[in-house]
């Protein structure tokens, strides 16, 4: 059970939760960049960032220990630095997890409600921290020493006003912040309080915190830390390094083509015509395109002289850096050509002749569009190739 300390004790208290979170945050923002970078997004979707996934509510905590940036992260490591450790001195370790991971939590549902996009950083839970700050400065409950409440309520009115003008910059998510500061605020009048030394006119008098406080400090925390472990073990990170080993998959006309294990169909296709498509360009490094084309046999040689003509015309949005080439891949002629989208992202196309047999299987034309995310290794390169390179009808030789 948390004692409230008196103000001697206060400089010499530890501060565990605040060293434990900012050794958390090194530790996520050090995989981020083992995993490639803050601008890679898939590494932050697989790391727990919060993005629209139904069933994945974990989200609503892991995105407080990543950030999107240097600067990011060092400003809000900084601030829990800064603020983290006098408060828990003050509070008590029990009171400080307990406000840290529900403004967190706030921070993480008023995110829901209001974005549709990708949110990572912890400062939602700073908020929270500074609402608490400021409820013990400017609050009814006289906390602190007269002298050091008053000194510090320009210090706490600027910091507020400084926030508050941050949130409304461009990519900075105001839901957050201010779900997190009201919400610190409120833990601080209400549940927080009870058990929190008071200051007459000439003296402290020591508090004791109640007992549910200790049980909700292990909950909460432990939820916290829960939520990271998850978002790491379900999003599985390493992945991103290679593509995985190749398992076969089937398409509408029997084909079998062997893509990565982790990429895995989309099942929305608006039309029989359209290409079937693997993976998420939220989670993966790539997404694969698969599109069908039947060939009459009768002009089965003409096909195969023109194959370069179906990779002339460019994707849309692109411009060709490797103009379409024929290699040999297990024994099929294979047209391969690459692009560089406007967002960056490299964009593959291989096309293959496959010719029918005797089982009944028609020739038709495989064509393997892969769109890479410009923050892919280059373990990934060369994916179309090697996937139309796979291609095999039922009943050959290579099935």
């Amino acid at each position: 059970m948390d004692v409230a300390p008196g103000p001697v004790s206060l400089a010499t208290r530890e501060t565990p939760a605040t060293q434990g979170l900012l050794i958390i945050v090194a530790a996520f923002w050090l995989a981020t960049l083992a995993c490639g970078g803050a601008d890679f997004t898939p590494a932050l979707v697989r790391l727990g960032a919060q993005v629209p996934a139904p069933g994945e509510p974990w989200r609503l905590w892991s995105y407080a220990f990543l950030h999107g940036s240097w600067a990011h992260v060092g400003m809000n490591a900084y601030v829990l630095w800064r603020i983290g450790r006098p408060l828990e001195r003050l509070l008590g370790t029990s009171r400080f997890v307990v406000l840290y991971s529900l403004t967190a939590l706030a921070g993480g549902l008023a995110t829901s409600l209001t974005l549709k996009g990708l949110s990572v950083g912890a400062s939602g839970a700073l908020w929270g921290l500074l609402g608490a700050e400021a409820v013990l400065v400017l609050g009814p409950r006289p906390t602190l020493p007269p002298s050091v409440a008053r000194k510090g309520r320009a210090v706490v009115a600027q910091n507020l006003v400084l926030n508050a003008a941050i949130s409304f910059l461009p990519r900075v998510n105001a839901a957050a912040h201010f779900a997190g500061g009201l919400t610190g605020a409120l833990m601080m009048l209400t549940v927080l309080a009870p058990g929190l030394p008071r200051w007459g006119e000439d003296q402290s008098q020591p508090g004791r915190a109640p007992a549910w406080l200790t049980p909700l400090a292990w909950l909460s925390g432990s939820a916290l830390l829960a939520s990271a472990a998850i978002a790491v073990l379900a999003g599985r990170p390493w992945e991103l390094a290679a593509p995985g080993p190749m398992l076969e998959a089937r398409l509408p006309s029997g084909c079998a083509i062997a893509l990565p294990a982790q990429l895995r169909a989309q099942e929305d296709r608006a039309a029989a015509g359209d290409p079937l498509v693997w993976g998420d360009l939220l989670r993966d490094p790539a997404i694969v395109m698969a599109t069908e084309s039947p060939v009459d046999e009768t002009a089965l040689n003409e096909v195969r002289e023109d194959l370069d003509a179906l990779l002339s015309k460019r994707p849309e949005g692109t411009r060709i850096v490797e103009p379409p080439t024929r290699v040999q891949r297990s024994g099929l002629t294979v047209i391969e050509a690459r692009y560089v989208h406007r967002t960056g992202s490299l964009w593959e196309s291989a096309v293959v002749l496959i010719p029918g047999d005797t089982s009944g299987s028609s020739a038709e034309i495989l064509r393997i569009d892969v769109l890479l995310h410009a923050g892919a290794s280059g373990a990934w390169r060369g994916l179309a190739t090697e996937v139309a390179a796979s291609a095999s009808l039922p009943g050959s030789a290579r099935d």
